[in-house]
């Protein structure tokens, strides 16, 4: 996202516009400043929250492609937690 935006970009203002001008779902570990539960769909393509960013990024990886094969298109994307799609 630096590549288009800015650090320290606004997640509401800037972030969110961003993802839904280019279609893209936002990924983030920003749990703590990142609220989304006042949004609804028409403000983002979807959300998808890892919480325990200790994980390795290959793990986050394959959670993130299991939410994606989940999804009939991406319009049905909502809100998730990458947490939720680990397996053992």
């Amino acid at each position: 996202m630096l590549d288009a935006l800015f650090e320290g970009a606004d997640d509401f203002e800037d972030i969110l516009p961003h993802c839904r001008e280019t279609n893209a779902v936002l990924v983030t570990n920003n749990v703590r400043d990142f609220n989304a539960t006042d949004l609804s769909p028409d403000d983002h393509e979807g959300v998808v929250v890892v919480h325990d960013k200790n994980r390795p990024a290959v793990t986050i990886a394959t959670e993130l492609r299991r939410i994606v094969a989940a999804y009939p298109n991406q319009s049905a994307v909502a809100f998730e937690s990458a947490d939720d799609w680990t397996t053992g």
